[in-house]
């Protein structure tokens, strides 16, 4: 299996999944939740260890709040992610050292506060990764030596961010 969809439209759906039968194969999680404003299932079952994208994975699936423990060391892009996930709030450490691609990870997560981004190695678009998630004061560890071209409104309308200096002026 190289890719995973979720494809149940009944929004009291539950389902049961026995992990050995997801390989390790499994490598994109393109969209594979997203446009499911009601989903709010747990997900981590899924084998995530050679996934190197993540695009939209969850995208606009506004309740969505499930336990998440990816390995997501391999994961190259992950643009729009969880955006608008506005009931995530899954304190998780995200070890990136792969990730290029990052923007708008987690925009319009709202309710985001405690989660932290790593190792950020090879980042080059970061933009966006958290606007507009307002009560979101994680731990994000871009790299001295990173390739970083683009961290516009990484931060933007985050008021309850206070890095290293204070809030962001993005």
């Amino acid at each position: 299996m190289t890719h995973f969809k979720w494809v149940a439209d009944d929004d009291s759906f539950d389902f049961v999944i026995d992990s050995r039968s997801l390989t390790p194969g499994l490598n994109s999680l393109y969209q594979s939740f997203a446009n499911q404003p009601k989903f709010n299932q747990r997900v981590s079952w899924l084998q995530t260890s050679n996934v190197t994208n993540m695009d939209e994975a969850f995208k606009d699936s506004s309740s969505f709040n499930g336990s998440v423990s990816f390995n997501v060391k391999k994961v190259k892009t992950a643009r729009s992610a969880f955006q608008n996930c506005a009931s995530f709030s899954q304190s998780f450490t995200y070890n990136m050292p792969e990730l290029e691609q990052g923007n708008s990870m987690f925009r319009d997560c709202g309710s985001l506060t405690n989660l932290a981004v790593i190792n950020l190695q090879k980042a080059v678009d970061v933009s966006r990764m958290f606007e507009n998630c307002s009560n979101f004061n994680g731990r994000v560890e871009l790299s001295s030596s990173s390739n970083v071209s683009n961290i516009a409104r990484m931060f933007s309308n985050c008021s309850s961010y206070t890095g290293l200096n204070g809030p962001p002026r993005y």
